[in-house]
């Protein structure tokens, strides 16, 4: 089936940033020296899997693009710039996750919750944030405050998460599994490779040409 033709769908936005209580760590440890990533990543939905390489240009934590090819079908481009997301693809009904998973499948904790909804890290490396629409997201950390799955759940039931593996020299995740329940899609990325880069990218890196905000 062609996946051409179509905008990218179901991208999130976040309007501001800050620390959650208690894992300023966490975030502080995280990369942040700008890179450039190699990857491998797959996209599932009912249709069947759709794959493809990959490549991304960061300046940690809070910029980031990336670059999907699949070959013959097509491309999309996505960046997101302190929580403002733009994208533009000719890949047919693609969906990448929310702009807050996104930032934690790069390792990054990103919490635009206010603080009235923030508690206070748990006794198992976890913290838990209230989003505006009453649901909740958790963040789960390793013994070395890297982030390893994030789930959010609405009313006790699963919507979406997120589960990361990390090489024990890296400070990038290895490899970053996603899953919507409720669109029923889900990508997977792989990196292949890390390669430092030795100055800061520049903006216009971070400008997707014919691109459109997508809003929260």
């Amino acid at each position: 089936m062609s996946r051409r033709a179509a905008a990218v769908t179901g991208l999130a936005g976040l309007a501001a940033t800050g620390l959650a209580a208690g894992v300023e760590t966490p975030l502080r440890d995280s990369a942040q020296d700008p890179v450039r990533l190699v990857f491998e990543w797959e996209y599932t939905d009912h249709r069947g899997p759709l794959s493809g390489s990959g490549a991304a240009r960061a300046n940690p934590p809070g910029s980031f693009r990336l670059d999907l090819f699949t070959g013959a079908d097509g491309s999309l481009s996505a960046a997101l710039v302190d929580g403002r997301l733009t994208a533009n693809s000719d890949i047919q009904d693609f969906d990448l996750p929310p702009a807050r998973f996104l930032y934690a499948m790069a390792g990054v904790f990103w919490n635009d919750a206010p603080s009235a909804g923030e508690d206070p890290p748990q006794a198992d490396g976890s913290v838990e944030l209230l989003e505006p629409d009453n649901s909740t997201v958790v963040f789960r950390f390793d013994g070395g405050g890297r982030i390893v799955r994030v789930e959010q759940r609405y009313r006790g039931t699963l919507i979406r998460r997120a589960d990361l593996s990390w090489d024990s020299n890296s400070p990038w995740p290895s490899e970053a599994r996603y899953r919507d329940d409720e669109r029923q899609n889900g990508v997977r990325w792989r990196i292949q490779l890390v390669d430092p880069a030795a100055a800061p990218w520049p903006d216009e890196v971070f400008v997707i040409p014919g691109g459109r905000v997508v809003p929260e």
